[in-house]
């Protein structure tokens, strides 16, 4: 169980992020934001509490996710 740990689900491709967000909140997650491109998540990052957790999909759509992690 993720006993509410903030996650951030950084992932391009809709039906699996939406399949990774229904897996954490059955683990009980907090999901902050479906984030589909790096300025997405860096904007999340900004803007949002820190996540605890992040799930990382390497190639988004406007380039590679390495300076999100």
């Amino acid at each position: 169980m993720l006993n509410n740990i903030r996650v951030l689900i950084a992932e391009d491709e809709p039906f699996i992020a939406l399949d990774i967000a229904g897996a954490a909140e059955n683990a009980r997650g907090q999901v902050l934001r479906l984030c589909a491109s790096v300025r997405e998540a860096f904007d999340l990052l900004e803007n949002s509490p820190a996540p605890h957790a992040a799930i990382l999909d390497i190639c988004l759509v406007d380039g590679e996710v390495t300076p999100v992690a």
